[in-house]
């Protein structure tokens, strides 16, 4: 529907540019002619005309001007959003539209102007119109014809292009899904991740931490202890890194994620979370090298010795994608 009605806009502005061109044309014809005319014919036939064909071009193109700088600006979000999902097709779609509006609307300035310049020459010459193609009025109307015909080319420039831009456009949106598909998708995207990050986090904490306990209790080697504990927590940290990548792609909700960065704060500062002996802080001191995922280091650091609020103000522009549920 939306297509339909920017086809008919496009067809209709590009109609009224074409006729003005022909209007000229005519009005070109009967000046041929203005010698054999009355001169209240030649007035009434040639100047009045060309001052209202002119003035009508100049409404036309200041709409055209308005609506392309609007369309101009959803080209650039929509290439900004292209880029974030990712694709290369749309994204390179989306630049073709924005530097078609661009030079759409370079076109349509330039037109406007010489269309504002036409305007005052016509209606000078209507006063000498008696005078027809003598001195000063001959003048006035070989000036104004050059502009307005050159404004005119250059909405017929203008409207081809449309045709392209408008061509890009269709193909963008039938690469697109809709955006309720889009937010249905991504939300079966989140379930399907917050199921899979809680069973994960279920298996290491309960079922994997109760394995290791009862290996460290049947073990006599405190060497052998020590590296079960450290197993354990190194399995637990890289789930949680995990977790932060998937935040990052926009597939955990940032309240979530904030809510999971207060616990590891809580239990960084909980002296009774021992494993094997080794305490939750000590631990993470041992085996934080053993994550491959520098920035996510980074960020539980900065969780554990400043604020999770300040940390996740650090981290928030990078996630793509979210949105606040």
């Amino acid at each position: 529907m939306k297509h339909n009605v920017t086809y008919r806009w496009l067809l209709g502005t590009s109609g009224i540019a074409v006729a003005g061109v022909f209007a000229f044309i005519a009005t070109i014809l009967l000046c041929v002619n203005g010698p054999h005319l009355p001169s209240d014919f030649y007035a009434a036939t040639v100047v009045s005309p060309l001052i209202l064909g002119t003035a009508s071009l100049i409404l036309t193109v200041s709409s055209r001007n308005a609506s392309i700088s609007e369309r101009l600006r959803a080209a650039c979000k929509t290439l900004v959003e292209s880029k974030r999902s990712g694709s290369d097709s749309r994204t390179s779609n989306a630049e073709h539209q924005v530097g078609l509006f661009q030079i759409r609307y370079a076109i349509n300035q330039i037109a406007f102007v010489l269309l504002l310049a036409g305007l005052p020459e016509y209606v000078g010459m209507y006063p000498l119109a008696q005078l027809k193609y003598l001195g000063f009025a001959r003048f006035l109307f070989y000036a104004g014809t050059c502009s307005a015909t050159v404004a005119c080319l250059c909405l017929i420039i203008e409207a081809l292009i449309g045709q392209r831009t408008l061509k890009l456009e269709v193909l963008y949106t039938a690469d697109v899904p809709s955006v309720k598909e889009d937010s249905e998708m991504l939300i079966r995207k989140r379930i399907d991740v917050l199921l899979f990050c809680n069973k994960q986090y279920d298996d290491i904490r309960y079922r994997f931490r109760f394995d290791i306990e009862e290996m460290i209790a049947k073990s006599n080697d405190d060497g052998a202890k020590q590296r079960l504990a450290e197993s354990y927590y190194a399995r637990f940290w890289n789930h949680q890194a995990e977790q932060y990548r998937f935040y990052l792609k926009g597939l955990v909700d940032i309240d979530t994620f904030t809510f999971w960065a207060r616990r590891r704060r809580t239990e960084y500062l909980d002296s009774t979370q021992v494993v094997g002996g080794l305490l939750y802080a000590d631990a993470w001191t041992k085996t934080r090298s053993t994550i491959g995922d520098d920035e996510f280091r980074k960020f539980i650091t900065e969780v554990f010795d400043g604020s999770v609020e300040s940390a996740m103000a650090d981290v928030a522009e990078r996630a793509i994608g979210r949105t606040k549920r």
